[in-house]
């Protein structure tokens, strides 16, 4: 659940990143949007299936932002 938890804030990160690039495309908006609910909903309820972390942890991986360092 913690590599889930972690997932679901890079998702959060890369939608904000995404729009305050101006890079909001309805495909990219649609993807965050449906990611996040799914992961948050999993979270809420405690029940995520194991194929589904992998899914999850892999597709945000994918496309890595780079993280600002302090």
């Amino acid at each position: 659940m913690k590599a889930l938890a972690v997932t679901l804030a890079y998702m959060v990160y890369d939608a904000a990143c995404c729009h305050l690039n101006g890079d909001m495309r309805l495909d990219n908006t649609v993807h965050h949007l449906v990611s996040i609910v799914g992961i948050g909903a999993g979270l809420a309820y405690q029940r995520v299936s194991e194929r589904r972390q992998v899914s999850c942890i892999s597709s945000s991986s994918v496309r890595c932002r780079p993280l600002p360092v302090c």
